[in-house]
C-alpha cells in the first residue's frame, strides 16, 4: 500500500501546472475544461493535477500527458479534499460529495450522469429502434471511453444528483423533496408552502438549499 500511496503522490508532483486545458463535450464531466487542482491528503501532504469530476463512472479524474486516468479506490480513500476550481469535493465512504456551504446544516451534492445510446433510425419515417441495455453497459465498462473527452457519436448523457445533508451530526442522503421533508416531521404544514413559495426544483441545489435554510430557520 506505502509504494502505491508513493507512486501516487509521485505522480501528481511533476504534472505540469498549466492553467485549464481547452476541451470540448464535456458533458458527463463536471467542470467543462479539465483544471489544475489541488489534492488535499489526509495525511496532510497536499499534492497538485490536472483534474475534473467524471459524473458517469463517478471518479475523480487526473490528466498526464494527454491520458486521462481515474485515481483507484485505495487512493480514494487516502485523500480527505479536492480543490478544483474553488469548488471543494470532500471524500465520503469511497466517493466524493461537492460541499455546497459553509454553515449548518452542511450540504452537499453527489453529482452522478446516465448515458444512454438513445438508438438508430431504421424504421418506417425515420422511427428510432430501441438499442439493448448492454450497449450503454458496456460504454460504461470501458474506462478507454468512458474518460474519454467526446463520447463516441450517437451517446447522449443526461446529469441528475442527489445531496447529502449533515443533520443531528449524521449524513443523509436525499433522492427527492419527500425524503427531504422526512427530515422536518414538525414542519409538514409548513413544507408545502415552503415548497411552493420559494419555487423549490430538486433539479435546482439552489433553490434546495434556500428551502434547507427556511426550514432551519422557522
Amino acid at each position: 500500500m506505502k509504494q502505491v500511496i508513493g507512486l501516487f503522490i509521485i505522480v501528481f508532483l511533476f504534472i505540469p501546472c498549466h492553467a485549464q486545458k481547452k476541451s470540448e463535450g464535456l458533458s458527463h464531466y463536471v467542470f467543462p475544461e479539465f483544471t489544475v487542482g489541488e489534492v488535499l491528503m489526509k495525511s496532510g501532504v497536499k499534492n497538485v493535477a490536472v483534474l475534473n469530476y467524471n459524473a458517469a463512472s463517478e471518479e475523480m479524474i487526473f490528466e498526464e500527458k494527454g491520458n486521462k486516468m481515474a485515481i483507484t479506490s485505495d487512493q480514494v480513500k487516502q485523500i480527505d479534499t479536492v480543490i478544483i476550481d474553488n469548488r471543494r469535493f470532500v471524500q465520503y465512504d469511497g466517493r466524493f460529495l461537492e460541499l455546497m456551504n459553509g454553515s449548518e446544516p452542511e450540504f452537499y451534492i453527489e453529482h452522478k450522469c446516465h448515458i444512454k445510446y438513445p438508438g438508430r433510425i431504421d424504421g418506417p419515417g425515420g422511427r428510432t429502434s430501441q438499442t439493448s441495455g448492454s450497449e450503454t453497459y458496456s460504454l460504461k465498462n470501458n474506462a478507454s471511453q468512458i474518460y474519454n473527452v467526446i463520447l463516441p457519436m450517437g451517446y447522449d448523457t443526461k446529469p441528475y444528483r442527489y445531496y447529502w445533508i449533515r443533520k443531528n451530526g449524521e449524513l443523509k442522503k436525499l433522492k427527492s423533496l419527500k425524503q427531504l421533508a422526512k427530515l422536518y416531521p414538525d414542519k409538514k404544514n409548513d413544507f408545502k408552502n415552503l415548497v411552493k413559495k420559494h419555487n423549490a426544483d430538486f433539479d435546482d441545489p439552489k433553490s434546495v438549499i434556500e428551502l434547507v435554510q427556511h426550514l432551519e430557520a422557522n
